[in-house]
C-alpha cells in the first residue's frame, strides 16, 4: 500500500517536470517559421532542377563541337598522313640516291686502288722497290683501312729484307684486324732477326688462328729444333705430315730430327717413306750412312 502510495507521488512529481520543461521551450516552439521550411525545400527544387537543365546544356554543347570538329580533326589526319606519306618517299628517294653515289664512289675507289696495286706488282716484278712503295702508299691514301695494302706492302719491306719497316707494317696491320698470315710473316721476320721465343710466339698464334695449315706448324718445328725442344719439334712435324703424308720437305726434316733424337725406329719408317715419295733425293746415301751407324 505504501509502495503504491509512493510511486504515485513519482509520477506525479515526473509529469509536473516534464510540463515545466514543455512550458520553458513552447515560446521557441513558437517562434518556428513554417514558411522558411517550405522556401529551404523550393530552394532545393529549384537547384536541382537548374542543375539537371546545366547538364543538358552542356551535354548538348559537346555534342554541338563534335559534329563541327570532327570533319575538321579528319581532314587533318588525312593531311598529316599525305604530308608524312610524301616525306617518306622523299627521304626514300635521297636514300637511294645517296646509296648509289656511295656505291659509284667505292668502285671508283676500288678501281684505283686495285690500278695501284697491279702497277705496284709490276714493280716488283722489275725490283723497282721505290716506285713500288710509292704504288702502296697511294692506294692507302685512296683506302687507309685496306688490310690487304698493309700486308702487300709488309711483304715489300720483307722482300728487301728490311726487316725493321715489315714488323712495324704487319704490326699496324694486325691492330686493324688479327690474320693467321700476318702473324706467321711475323715469325718468319723473327726468326730472320734471331729471335726465336717471339718467332714461336707468334707461329703459335697463327696455328690458332689456322688450324689446318701444315707451313705453320711446320715453321713452329723448325723454331723447337733450333731451341733443342725436341718432343715439341717431333710433335708439331707430325702435325703437318698428318695434314700433308707425303710432303718430302716434312719427311726429310722428320729423318733429319729422328737421326738427332737417336731413334732408329723412327729413323727407318721416315727413311722407307721419304724414298717411296721422293727416290731422287740426293741425301738419302747420307741418311742412310747415318742411320747404320746410330
Amino acid at each position: 500500500m505504501i509502495i503504491n502510495i509512493i510511486l504515485t507521488i513519482l509520477v506525479v512529481i515526473s509529469i509536473g517536470i516534464i510540463g515545466s520543461i514543455i512550458i520553458k521551450k513552447l515560446p521557441q516552439i513558437k517562434r518556428v517559421d513554417v514558411t522558411t521550411i517550405d522556401s529551404y525545400r523550393e530552394n532545393q527544387i529549384k537547384n536541382k532542377i537548374l542543375e539537371k537543365k546545366l547538364r543538358r546544356d552542356i551535354s548538348s554543347f559537346k555534342k554541338s563541337v563534335n559534329s563541327k570538329l570532327k570533319p575538321i580533326l579528319s581532314n587533318l589526319g588525312n593531311w598529316l598522313k599525305k604530308i608524312k606519306a610524301r616525306i617518306l618517299r622523299i627521304e626514300k628517294k635521297y636514300r637511294e640516291k645517296l646509296a648509289r653515289v656511295h656505291f659509284d664512289d667505292k668502285i671508283n675507289s676500288e678501281v684505283k686502288v686495285n690500278k695501284h696495286l697491279e702497277n705496284a706488282e709490276n714493280f716488283i716484278k722489275e725490283k723497282d722497290w721505290i716506285n713500288s712503295e710509292n704504288e702502296y702508299i697511294e692506294a692507302l691514301k685512296i683506302d687507309i683501312h685496306n688490310i690487304n695494302i698493309y700486308i702487300k706492302l709488309g711483304d715489300l719491306y720483307h722482300l728487301k729484307k728490311d726487316y725493321e719497316k715489315a714488323k712495324e707494317t704487319y704490326e699496324y696491320a694486325i691492330k686493324l684486324q688479327e690474320n693467321d698470315y700476318i702473324y706467321n710473316k711475323l715469325g718468319d721476320i723473327s726468326t730472320e732477326m734471331g729471335d726465336l721465343n717471339n718467332a714461336a710466339i707468334s707461329y703459335s698464334k697463327s696455328i690458332s688462328m689456322t688450324a689446318n695449315n701444315p707451313i705453320y706448324y711446320f715453321n713452329l718445328a723448325k723454331i723447337n729444333l733450333k731451341l733443342e725442344q725436341y718432343e715439341d719439334c717431333l710433335n708439331n712435324i707430325n702435325r703437318s705430315l698428318n695434314l700433308e703424308p707425303e710432303n718430302p720437305k716434312f719427311l726429310d726434316f722428320l729423318l733429319n730430327l729422328s737421326i738427332i733424337m737417336k731413334d732408329k725406329n723412327l729413323a727407318e719408317k721416315t727413311i722407307t717413306k721419304l724414298i717411296e715419295v721422293n727416290p731422287e733425293n740426293n741425301n738419302i746415301p747420307e741418311y742412310r750412312d747415318k742411320i747404320n751407324k746410330m
